[in-house]
C-alpha cells in the first residue's frame, strides 16, 4: 500500500526481553561485577586487620633509654653547681650541672672501685651524701647488663622486652640518695632510700608502667622496709610495710640476709652482700614480687639485682594479669656524670 511502512513485528508467542540491570549483572563473570559482597568483606577484614596490628604494635612498643639519654638526664636534673675545677674540666655549656672533678677513670674495677668510694666521700665531706650516716655510693649514672621483658594480658595481651643495656640514676637526698632504673620510656621505678649508719631504709617507692599509651603509676610512703638492715649477718630477717600514697595497696616486705659473696665486673671479683626480699600486695592489685639484690659492702652500690613480680587486679585497664622479669648486673662500678 502506497505511503504505508512496513513495522517488525515480534510474533505473539515469543516472550518479551526486558533490559533488567540485576539480570544483566548476574550474567557478568564474578570478578567483573559491580559492588559485590565479597569485595566490600574483605575490604572489611583487611581495614580491621591492620587496626589490630597498630593497635598490637602500639601496646608492644617500647622505646629504650640510651645511657647518653640517661646521663644527658642526669645533668639537666641536678642542682648542685659544679666546682670551679670541675667547670674547667667540663666542655661548654654544661655549667650548673654535677660533672665529675677529674676525667674518667679508667683500668682495673678495682681501681674504679677505689676512685669511686674516694668521690663518694669527698662528697659526704661537702655534705652532698655520707654526711653522720656512713658512706653512700657517688651520683651518676651506672650502667647494668640487662635481661628482663614484662607482660599484660590486657587487650589481647602485650609484652616490652628490656634492652640489653639499662641505667640507674643515683642521686643524694637530704636523708641518703635516690636510684631510678628506666629501662625503657614505658617503664620505672624509683626508689628513695635514707641512711642509718650501714642501714639502707626505703622511704617512699615508686612504680610506673604503660601500656597502649595508658600509664598506671603508684607511689607508695614505707616505714621499716630495709633494702640493707643494719647488721650484715647471714641469717637476719627485718619486716616493713608500704602504703599506696593515693589508693588501697598495701605492701609488707621480709628482708633476710644471706650473705657475703662475689659479683664480676669486667673480669674482677668484686666483694658483695646478697639479700633477699620478699614483698606482698593487696589491695585492688594483689601479688608478689620475689628479688635478690647484691650489694657492695662499703657503701650501698647495687652490684647485681634480679626481680620476678607476678600481679592481677583492678588497673586502668580493668582487671589484669601482669608479670615481670628481669636481671641487671653491674659493669662498671664508676658512674657517669
Amino acid at each position: 500500500m502506497r505511503g504505508s511502512a512496513t513495522i517488525d513485528r515480534q510474533p505473539a508467542h515469543e516472550p518479551r526481553l526486558v533490559d533488567n540491570p540485576f539480570r544483566r549483572e548476574s550474567h557478568r563473570p564474578w570478578y567483573a561485577r559491580r559492588g559485590p559482597r565479597w569485595v566490600v568483606a574483605i575490604g572489611v577484614a583487611v581495614l580491621l586487620g591492620l587496626n589490630a596490628f597498630a593497635f598490637k604494635k602500639v601496646g608492644t612498643h617500647a622505646d629504650p633509654i640510651s645511657v647518653d639519654t640517661a646521663v644527658a638526664r642526669f645533668r639537666a636534673g641536678s642542682t648542685t653547681q659544679p666546682s670551679n675545677r670541675a667547670a674547667a674540666a667540663n666542655e661548654p655549656g654544661t655549667a650548673g650541672t654535677t660533672r665529675a672533678a677529674a676525667a674518667p677513670v679508667h683500668g682495673t674495677s678495682e681501681d674504679h672501685a677505689n676512685a669511686s668510694e674516694s668521690s663518694a666521700a669527698s662528697a659526704g665531706t661537702a655534705g652532698a651524701v655520707g654526711v653522720e650516716r656512713g658512706p653512700t655510693p657517688a651520683p651518676g649514672v651506672y650502667v647494668y647488663d640487662t635481661h628482663g621483658y614484662e607482660q599484660a594480658d590486657v587487650l589481647g595481651g602485650a609484652r616490652h622486652d628490656y634492652p640489653g643495656t639499662t641505667t640507674t640514676t643515683l642521686t643524694s637526698t637530704g636523708c641518703g640518695v635516690d636510684m631510678r632504673w628506666t629501662p625503657i620510656e614505658q617503664r620505672f621505678d624509683d626508689w628513695d632510700m635514707c641512711v642509718d649508719g650501714s642501714a639502707l631504709r626505703l622511704r617512699t617507692y615508686t612504680t610506673h608502667h604503660e601500656f597502649f599509651g595508658q600509664s598506671e603509676e603508684h607511689e607508695f610512703n614505707c616505714s621499716g622496709v630495709d633494702i640493707r638492715p643494719d647488721v650484715d649477718t647471714p641469717g637476719t630477717v627485718t619486716t616493713g610495710t608500704c602504703t599506696d600514697a593515693n589508693g588501697p595497696n598495701h605492701a609488707t616486705t621480709k628482708t633476710t640476709v644471706i650473705g657475703p659473696d662475689i659479683v664480676e665486673v669486667q673480669g674482677v671479683a668484686v666483694p658483695a652482700i646478697e639479700f633477699h626480699l620478699e614483698q606482698y600486695l593487696s589491695g585492688d592489685m594483689n601479688g608478689s614480687e620475689i628479688s635478690d639484690i647484691w650489694l657492695r659492702p662499703s657503701d650501698g652500690l647495687l652490684m647485681r639485682w634480679t626481680s620476678v613480680i607476678e600481679a592481677k587486679g583492678k588497673t586502668v585497664f580493668g582487671q589484669t594479669h601482669f608479670h615481670e622479669e628481669d636481671s641487671i648486673t653491674l659493669t662498671d662500678v664508676a658512674p657517669r656524670q
